[in-house]
């Protein structure tokens, strides 16, 4: 056994010595030329190692030169330039024996790599060179440390830094790498696995297993990857955003300042190519919003376009509403209104189909809803196909043009069998009506930059139509009480409520006013109607009613009854705290007189 041992390793010696001896007569010009033959020929470009070359034996044979230049390598798709400060080349020594060079790792020390964005060889050219450049690999490993890579195209380039990667190149062109990169300041890591590749039909095909980890994102796309006239992959995808907005804007694409578009996950069946990623079958999370359905993201130009059909659960939108302000004293300061900008709109395009079961956005929530919103140039349309509101059900069509100086709004819209305490109690503790069914139709447009001023210059008409309800306000009761004085706010005319079978109003909005001719209330024997105005912007009103009981047959106090057909009941003041003053008419000659002294009707301050 021993003898067996002594003989191994004698022979192990004279191998080694023989190719050391070998390496030893070899010119470190002869091996600058060999070394740079066999990258030309990989490669199809020049290469150049420029300076000394310094060559060290154990513990693996290594050759070392100050710079590389590699230019013009046309069989390297992408590829266009690389130059390195730094190359080391680890040759197999028993090759050497053979007098044929093998080279088994290259490492380079920041090197400089540029690859153009649309290559010149022809997709059938492209897919063949893929599979020969992995296959025909001259070394088995590359590394590199320290590196940067530029991609560039007719817009551009993009830039990766800090490049530190193991790649890993087996003779059938299956390869497996790892390393870390930096992009736009920040860093990234990343694992590669892919299979040998394989020529179908014109392209190159391999199945891919990649794996990307950072502050950024984390992630994985599972698939087969194909090379024809462009690269794309089709598998399965998880990924995980901690910030949406700060990603977004990390890849390129615009998007400002503002509230939520946070935390974004996303897992399904996804095809990336042609810079567009699609994803079917999909599960996504916004700020805890959910969603599945398809989902495409095209970002090939500076407004990227984002289109699909997703279904929510529940869709809360709060979160990306501007709270009001603290600071703001709306009861004694005049306020111009919030800016309306809308700058979101002006950096993305959508065609999107959303369902959701319910839409919140405080104080507000809307029930089942199904709506198309379209998104183009900062044009924004959302028509409404289910509408679910306050008990009721509602379609309509909103549009509002973000792209003029002064943004435009429409919208249009038809409600059945809405419940309006439902909507009236989410902004004040007590509604002061009641409906079984209520009916609601609304034509409105306006403009402004700001949202004082889209309030005042609201134009339009409004319908509603109420039946089988409750007033929390007995008008009876109301014109007995002001016969004797002024009454000054809605607590000194609440407590006695009165029944009603129909409720009508129409408004005309215009001039920053809602104006209505058309207002009555049936109830029983006694109908009340109204007209008036109430002022928009200031929150002011003023409006007179009428109460005429109907007179069947022989009444005994048929005096009384005139003189409720003739009187007036006047409303007028801040709408959160209004006076009520009752003006009479003398049934003799008609002319009216008031029962107390009025106040003037003065519109100022917003209250």
């Amino acid at each position: 056994m021993a003898i067996a041992v002594f003989a191994v390793g004698s022979l192990v010696m004279l191998a080694l010595s023989f190719a050391l001896g070998r390496a030893a007569l070899l010119d470190s010009e002869l091996l600058r030329t060999q070394i740079s033959q066999k990258l030309a020929d990989w490669t199809g470009g020049t290469v150049r190692l420029l300076g000394p070359i310094t060559v060290s034996y154990l513990p693996s044979m290594t050759l070392e030169v100050e710079r590389v230049t590699v230019v013009n390598a046309d069989r390297v798709p992408t590829f266009k330039a690389m130059e390195s400060k730094g190359l080391r080349i680890e040759l197999d020594l028993w090759s050497l024996i053979s007098g044929n060079l093998q080279v088994d790792r290259v490492h380079l020390t920041e090197p400089r790599l540029e690859f153009a964005a649309s290559p010149k060889e022809t997709p059938t050219d492209r897919a063949e060179l893929v599979v020969e450049t992995l296959r025909t690999s001259p070394f088995g490993q590359l590394s590199i440390e320290h590196g940067a890579a530029d991609f560039v195209n007719e817009n551009g380039k993009k830039q990766f830094t800090a490049i530190s990667i193991e790649v890993a190149l087996a003779d059938n062109g299956s390869m497996s790498g790892q390393g870390t990169f930096s992009w736009r300041g920040q860093p990234v890591e990343f694992t590669l696995e892919s299979d040998a590749p394989k020529i179908v039909a014109n392209s190159a095909k391999s199945q891919v297993d990649l794996i990307v980890a950072g502050p950024m994102i984390a992630g994985r796309i599972q698939g087969e990857a194909t090379i024809t006239d462009d690269a794309q992959i089709a598998g399965t995808l998880e990924v995980q955003v901690p910030h949406l907005r700060n990603f977004v804007n990390w890849i390129g694409l615009l998007v400002p300042e503002g509230h939520g578009l946070n935390r974004f996950t996303a897992t399904g069946s996804v095809n990336w190519a042609d810079q567009k990623i699609a994803v079917d079958n999909g599960r996504f999370e916004l700020d805890g919003n959910r969603a599945s359905g398809a989902l495409a993201l095209q970002y090939a130009t500076p407004r990227p376009a984002l289109e699909g059909t997703l279904a929510l659960t529940d869709l809360h939108l709060s979160q990306y509403l501007a709270p009001p302000s603290k600071s703001a004293d709306v009861k004694s300061t005049p306020s111009a209104g919030k800016s309306l900008t809308f700058p979101l709109l002006h950096h993305f395009d959508a065609d999107l189909r959303l369902s959701a079961s319910e839409l919140k956005a405080k104080p507000i929530s809307i029930g089942e809803t199904a709506l198309t919103l379209t998104l183009k140039s900062g044009v924004l349309a959302a028509e409404f196909a289910i509408f679910d509101m306050c008990g009721g059900t509602g379609s309509g069509r909103m549009e509002l043009d973000a792209g003029k100086t002064r943004p435009r709004m429409q919208l249009a819209a038809d409600f059945d069998k809405l419940t309006p305490e439902t909507c009236i109690e989410l902004f004040i503790p007590d509604s002061p009506i009641t409906s079984s069914s209520t009916a609601l139709s609304l034509a409105l447009s306006s403009e402004g930059s700001t949202t004082r001023e889209l309030i005042e210059k609201v134009d339009g008409e409004l319908s509603i139509k109420m039946q089988t309800g409750k007033l929390s306000i007995d008008p009876l009761k109301v014109i007995t009480a002001a016969r004797k004085r002024t009454l000054r706010g809605w607590q000194s005319v609440l407590g006695n409520s009165r029944n009603f079978e129909t409720l009508t109003a129409s408004f005309e909005l215009g001039d920053g006013n809602a104006k209505s001719d058309k207002l009555e209330v049936v109830s029983g024997r006694t109908t009340v109607t109204g007209r008036g105005t109430i002022d928009i912007a200031t929150r002011k009103l003023q409006w007179r009613f009428n109460v005429a009981n109907a007179a069947l047959g022989r009444v005994p106090r048929f005096g009384n009854i005139v003189a409720e057909l003739v009187d007036s009941l006047i409303i007028q003041g801040p709408l959160t705290e209004p006076t009520f003053r009752l003006e009479q008419k003398q049934a003799s000659n008609g002319m009216a007189r008031p029962a107390n002294r009025a106040e003037p009707l003065m519109l100022g301050k917003m209250h």
